[in-house]
């Protein structure tokens, strides 16, 4: 018996250490403690499963997500065999629905979702048929399968229960499939509701793919400037609590974000931030090729180009089935084999991405690529993805892709006074949008009339209203190391100890979402007078 009792004290004494390390978001440590754990001799069936729970989310937290699998489908299967626990079954149904996800298999959650709906009605729990509706609609969503999402929408509305995370994904979803459609007011409101809720959310994943879904829509639909803000957001969400494969994703979308904006340095950075990152994800490796690819040949970079570029990365966009992943991967490899002079693949690659892409909401690049390497006979179907977002609410960045797409396609065909009629068009509605990288493609079109062309200019500052992220005391901090104080030097200044200064120096940096002094100039400085 005190075999058993010692036995069991050792089990909580490294569970309760996992739980510690991971509440300092220290992933790797915590995953470690729970592996000690449930590696103790004669370990209780109970405690094996919460425990194995625990290690599967430190892991998906952590840099290697795909490693949380194992432990994922251990306590589904445990909580399968158990009829009292549907509820806690239907949720890792939806852990192992993200990591299909991540996984680049997101068409084989489609056979989850139908489990999912089939055991919450089974259960009668009003709160589970809502949360496995919204799941099913997240699928389709994530396909571009729009309307069929928006039935299982529907039948989610009608169940009003006090379930916080079942009304989080609720109205995240809701937004998302609203701003398919282009209705951008309401899927505004669904967005902001989500956020209020999440500030009672204990799961970090869900918190930073809030922000995320938002931004990402918000981009979709013509507000750079809610977007910009929103990926501030969920990047300084995934900093704060050390989310390593998230932290690179971010760093990602938000170099995309820069580099349409015309900050082709400051995306590059972040983009080479992101590749630091010792993170593991087929879902890094299609956002690495989709933005990276385009960056990396821009910049003359062979290194990151060569990074960026593994050809296994085509194979994972088609396998996730998903419009958004494919079509991204496609232009950027198209325009890689163009600079190779490969056009016989960069054309077959945009014809087959032509096939699954059916909306071009975040596919903007596809169509552009095909009408400069394409093959001739798919540029109409190229051109009515974007004629058919015309056709919806709030399509200012549809209309300015199509005069950009025309554009191209009367330059590659020789007729260059209509050309310049579409280039002109493009340009205006790029730099409304403020776009400003596609204005200039636009403009580069034209004749130059005068002795300077054009330039667009925004300012860059990575993040907005900065200094209202920080305290009184960081904001002094932050001021000395603007003036090239060292930590020693700052704390002599404020009479408190290097070691604090150091402390308020990290914070500083997690608080802002950087990672060096250098960046901390660039984000706080004041600009100088001539």
């Amino acid at each position: 018996m005190r075999k058993v009792a010692a036995s069991r004290e050792l089990v909580l004494a490294h569970e309760r250490a996992g739980n510690l390390v991971r509440s300092h978001h220290l992933y790797a440590a915590a995953a470690e403690e729970y592996q000690k754990a449930l590696h103790v001799e004669g370990i209780a069936n109970s405690d094996h499963l919460r425990i194995s729970e625990s290690l599967g989310y430190a892991l998906f937290l952590g840099g290697d997500p795909i490693a949380a699998n194992q432990w994922f489908d251990t306590v589904l299967a445990s909580y399968l065999a158990n009829p009292n626990t549907i509820a806690q079954a239907i949720h890792t149904l939806r852990r192992i629905a993200g990591q299909l996800w991540i996984e680049a298999k997101t068409e084989a959650r489609l056979q989850l979702d139908t489990q999912a709906l089939r055991l919450a009605t089974a259960s009668g729990d009003a709160g589970l048929r809502k949360r496995a509706n919204v799941l099913a609609a997240n699928t389709l969503n994530l396909l571009g399968r729009f309307a069929e999402a928006e039935k299982f929408m529907l039948v989610a509305k009608g169940i009003d229960v006090d379930d916080l995370s079942a009304n989080i994904e609720y109205h995240l979803h809701k937004g998302y499939t609203l701003a398919a459609f282009g209705n951008a007011q309401e899927a505004y409101e669904n967005f902001d509701r989500a956020i209020v809720l999440t500030q009672e959310d204990a799961d970090l994943a869900r918190v930073t793919a809030v922000w995320e879904s938002y931004a990402l829509w918000a981009l979709a639909l013509g507000d750079i400037e809610r977007a910009k803000t929103h990926y501030e957001r969920a990047l300084l969400v995934a900093r704060q609590n050390g989310l390593a494969w998230f932290i690179p994703f971010l760093c990602i979308d938000y170099a995309d974000l820069l580099a349409r904006m015309g900050q082709e340095r400051a995306a590059y950075e972040y983009l080479i931030e992101a590749i630091s990152y010792e993170a593991r994800a087929p879902i890094l490796e299609m956002k690495f090729a989709a933005v990276g690819i385009p960056l990396a040949l821009r910049m003359n970079d062979l290194v990151t180009l060569a990074r960026c570029s593994r050809q296994e990365t085509i194979g994972l966009a088609f396998q996730s089935g998903q419009p958004c992943r494919i079509g991204p991967v496609a232009a950027a490899f198209a325009r890689f084999h163009m600079e190779r002079g490969q056009t016989y693949e960069a054309e077959a690659l945009l014809h087959r991405a032509l096939e699954h892409v059916t909306y071009i909401d975040e596919s903007f690049d596809l169509p552009i690529e095909v009408a400069r390497y394409g093959a001739i006979e798919d540029i109409p179907k190229a051109r009515n993805l974007l004629t058919s977002r015309l056709r919806l609410p709030n399509a200012e960045v549809a209309r300015a892709l199509l005069s950009l797409f025309e554009m191209t396609v009367e330059h590659r065909q020789g007729r260059l006074s209509q050309a310049y009629v579409h280039a002109t068009a493009a340009e205006q509605a790029f730099v409304a949008l403020h776009w400003y990288a596609c204005a200039e493609t636009a403009r580069s079109m034209l004749p130059v009339s005068g002795p300077h062309p054009t330039q667009y200019h925004l300012p860059f500052k990575p993040f907005s209203d900065v200094k209202l992220a920080l305290t009184k005391r960081e904001q002094e901090v932050a001021e000395l190391a603007l003036r090239r104080l060292t930590n020693r030097e700052i704390g002599q200044v404020l009479g408190i100890s290097e070691h604090t200064i150091e402390k308020h120096m990290t914070s500083i940096m997690e608080r802002l979402g950087i990672h060096s002094r250098r960046q901390l100039v660039d984000v706080l400085a004041e600009p100088q007078d001539d």
